[in-house]
């Protein structure tokens, strides 16, 4: 880009001095004195032409990082919005995993009881047989 403007102002710093013709270039008969002219003029005008090709492609480039910009800042957007979607899928997998862990903690204290309680029935109906002197049936 740098680049670009300094051989723009070096172009238009070139264009002014070809406008303003030098007396000693146009010493000599009139006919030395129109070809001056005229070289003059056709190196102002491709210097003009190559002037306005670099403003064009300087133009393009602006054009072209401003295209970049609105790029970057969409996907810069999509990963933030994504970046959110997967925070919140984190924390949701978090709680589910607490919840399961209490599930799984609820239970084990659950099959304790059962197990102490199938225990105690077992005790009071051995206690029931030996007291009554009948034998379960095997």
């Amino acid at each position: 880009m740098q680049v670009l403007n300094r051989l723009a102002q070096l172009l238009s710093g070139r264009i002014r001095k070809l406008v303003v013709f030098p007396l000693e270039a146009l010493s000599g008969d009139s006919l030395s004195r129109r070809k001056t002219i005229e070289r003059s003029e056709s190196e102002r005008s491709m210097i003009e032409n190559k002037l306005q090709e670099v403003l064009e492609k300087r133009k393009q480039i602006l054009k072209d990082a401003d295209d970049i910009r609105a790029e970057i800042s969409e996907i810069t957007n999509k990963r933030l919005e994504l970046e959110g979607r997967r925070t919140k899928a984190d924390k949701d997998a978090q709680e589910r995993n607490r919840e399961l862990l209490e599930l799984q903690k609820t239970c084990s204290a659950l099959e304790g009881k059962k197990n102490a309680a199938d225990m105690e029935e077992k005790q009071i109906l051995d206690k029931l047989w030996e007291t009554t002197g009948l034998r379960a049936a095997p």
